[in-house]
């Protein structure tokens, strides 16, 4: 089973967009359209499916994967927090074409990020020990507070922070990947103006436990 459902409790995704929107404007983000609009996507895109919604200060021993695998079959398309979320391994988004819409209404801690096409909204601020890492253009990472990190990794992908980024920030909109990343995570490593980073073989390292970074 996976483990947010052993932790967390079925609710009407319409229930659940109402109470999201509000909890938004406690916090001052419904003028941000990117949030409440989110909130209301979740009905657009799966009407007939449900949340599943785990309280605040939730605590996940090790890793966990944020993907349809283990929650489609209870029909949930949406998992929230209704406050601080703690992984103390990696939260895993592995699928780069999607993935349940994920909603924190607090912080985020975890050891690390590594997301693919999910949408993640933090209404709070994300700090992480280790990497966060978004590949595909797929989804979002919406950050209502500050997102620090070791690194931030973007390929290809829209992450949006309200407060301060604290952390080296590698994207190919900075063009900095080649002075940044290993040249093991390109798909030529010995081209220099191969400048993109393959997402599949950072994911590889990741896994594997092997460097990313050049330095450290």
């Amino acid at each position: 089973m996976h483990p947010f459902v052993k932790l967390g409790t079925f609710t009407d995704l319409a229930e659940l967009a109402s109470e999201l929107k509000r909890r938004m404007a406690d916090r001052g983000l419904s003028s941000t359209r990117s949030f409440p609009s989110f909130a209301d996507q979740i009905l657009t895109d799966h009407p007939d499916h449900r949340a599943l919604v785990l309280p605040a200060g939730t605590v996940i021993e090790g890793d966990v994967r944020l993907d349809f695998e283990g929650l489609d079959e209870h029909r949930v398309t949406t998992v929230a927090v209704l406050g601080d979320l703690e992984v103390r391994g990696r939260l895993i988004n592995a699928d780069g074409d999607g993935g349940p819409f994920f909603f924190v209404d607090g912080d985020l801690r975890a050891a690390e990020i590594e997301k693919g096409g999910a949408s993640f909204i933090v209404l709070g601020s994300v700090v992480c020990d280790g990497l966060v890492f978004c590949d595909r253009d797929n989804g979002v990472f919406l950050v209502g507070g500050d997102l620090a990190a070791r690194a931030i990794i973007s390929c290809d992908q829209d992450i949006i922070v309200s407060g301060a980024t604290r952390g080296t920030v590698v994207s190919t909109e900075l063009g900095n990947m080649r002075d940044v990343l290993v040249p093991e995570v390109f798909t030529d490593p010995g081209d220099p103006h191969d400048e993109f980073a393959d997402g599949g073989l950072i994911r590889q390292r990741i896994a594997a436990g092997q460097r990313v970074l050049k330095a450290g």
